[in-house]
């Protein structure tokens, strides 16, 4: 069975939510493509490259460990 990536989203050093692509994208309010393309690294560089980059979201994509559990 496929896994669903799950992602962890920081405001400023600060764990905003935890968890898939749609539920993170319903948590901020924006559209899932929108969501996937902040994730890209050409999006987080755009992100943090804004004039008030202390206000801006990093999102991180959170690597399984195989562990099956």
């Amino acid at each position: 069975m496929k896994q669903i990536a799950e992602y962890s989203i920081y405001r400023n050093d600060t764990l905003v939510h935890i968890g898939s692509a749609k539920e993170c994208a319903a948590h901020l309010g924006i559209k899932l493509s929108s969501f996937q393309w902040y994730a890209t690294p050409t999006g987080q560089k755009r992100l943090t490259n804004r004039k008030n980059p202390d206000k801006c979201l990093f999102i991180e994509r959170l690597e399984d460990d195989g562990d099956g559990i």
